[in-house]
């Protein structure tokens, strides 16, 4: 109803403006005139200027709601990888001590439970990822020129080609890693670790075989490539989630 009335009152207003600028055609009153058309282009223009305030509003309201959902993503991805970075440590420790212990073919006896445990435990990796759903959603909601910064922009467009050129390298590492892992469980077994004479023994035959050192040894390879790759992400992440401008 209100829409209706002020409908009704913005036509009303029309008329008589139109109505006076006719009625000062009829009677060559060119100062009504001009002073009426003056008053249409003003009225023209104010109305063209609402409507892109109005506008810019809304975009830097949308672009303020995708920039801080993005600042939370990259700072929740950074503290997950990080608790990787810590994860692929012990794991690079741990095979490089395995590794060095077959190459050697010597290991004190104390240490057999150990060794035990450590090859055992090869196996498992992890890296870095960024939670990008906020740039997907900012692409495929059609809102890729939300940015009011062209700098904006490019920092996006540059965030989005790491994360896929990271993702590229990872699958191709994974893929390797995922053979070596199965070449590695083809080689021992874990029925093999019980009891010392049992732990000694194992130990023993395991070092004969040169091929177990060279692919315990290609998985610490792998540990550190996974590392490098989460390291330079997730300073990478950092850096873009510095520059972005997070309003407060």
């Amino acid at each position: 109803a209100d829409s209706m009335a002020e409908n009704d009152t913005s036509t009303q207003r029309s008329r008589l403006v139109f109505g006076r600028l006719a009625r000062g055609f009829l009677h060559r009153d060119w100062a009504t005139v001009i002073i009426e058309l003056i008053l249409i282009v003003l009225g023209v223009l104010i109305a063209i200027e609402l409507d892109r305030w109005n506008t810019e509003r809304v975009k830097v309201a949308q672009e303020d709601f995708y920039v801080e959902w993005i600042s939370t993503s990259l700072g929740e991805s950074v503290a997950r990888g990080e608790r990787s970075l810590v994860y692929l440590g012990e794991s690079i420790e741990a095979a490089t001590w395995v590794a060095d212990r077959l190459y050697a073919c010597d290991l004190p006896a104390s240490d057999y439970q150990m060794f035990a445990d450590r090859l055992l435990a090869i196996g498992p990796w992890d890296y870095a990822d960024l939670d990008d759903a906020p740039l997907i959603e900012l692409r495929t909601a059609g809102n890729t020129e939300v940015s009011r910064s062209r700098e904006l922009r490019r920092t996006l467009g540059e965030l989005e080609g790491v994360i896929r050129n990271h993702r590229a390298g990872i699958r191709n590492l994974e893929a390797m890693m995922r053979e070596n892992f199965a070449q590695l469980n083809l080689m021992y077994d874990v029925r093999y670790f019980e009891g010392d004479a049992a732990l000694r023994s194992t130990f023993e035959s395991l070092c004969e075989s040169p091929e177990l050192a060279r692919r315990v040894a290609f998985h610490v390879r792998g540990y550190i490539f996974f590392r490098d790759f989460s390291s330079g992400l997730i300073e990478f992440m950092k850096e873009t989630r510095a520059s972005l401008p997070v309003s407060g």
